[in-house]
C-alpha cells in the first residue's frame, strides 16, 4: 500500500472519530503527495467548517469547485457559507446550480 493511501485511510478514520484537526493533517498530507485532489480539498473544507475556520474552509471549497464545478457537497457547503457571510445571490446562485445538476441527471 503507498504511503498516500495510508495516510488517506487514517484520515478517513479520524474524519469519522470529528478529530477534525487531525484528519485535516492527514489529507494535507495526501494533497502534498498527490497534488491538485478535488474530493480531498473537499475533506479539508470539511474539517476547517467543523472546526470553525471559515475563511479556509470557503478556500477549500473554491478549489474543488475549480477543479470540479459539479461536486455536489463543495456546492452545497459553499452555498450555506455564502449564506453565512451574507451573501445571499451567491448561494442561490449555487443552489440553482444543484437543481440544474439534479435535473441534468449529471454524475455528481
Amino acid at each position: 500500500m503507498a504511503k498516500h493511501d495510508q495516510d488517506l485511510a487514517r484520515a478517513e478514520r479520524l474524519f469519522n472519530k470529528r478529530h477534525f484537526a487531525e484528519a485535516g493533517e492527514g489529507y494535507t498530507k495526501v494533497l502534498f503527495r498527490t497534488g491538485d485532489n478535488g474530493p480531498i480539498y473537499t475533506r479539508l473544507g470539511l474539517c476547517h467548517l467543523y472546526g470553525t475556520d471559515l475563511g479556509k474552509a470557503e478556500y477549500f471549497f473554491d478549489k474543488a469547485l475549480a477543479l470540479d464545478p459539479y461536486n455536489k457537497v463543495a456546492l452545497m457547503t459553499a452555498a450555506y457559507l455564502d449564506l453565512l457571510a451574507d451573501r445571499e445571490s451567491a448561494a442561490l446562485h449555487k443552489y440553482t446550480q444543484l437543481l440544474q445538476l439534479r435535473y441534468e441527471k449529471r454524475n455528481i
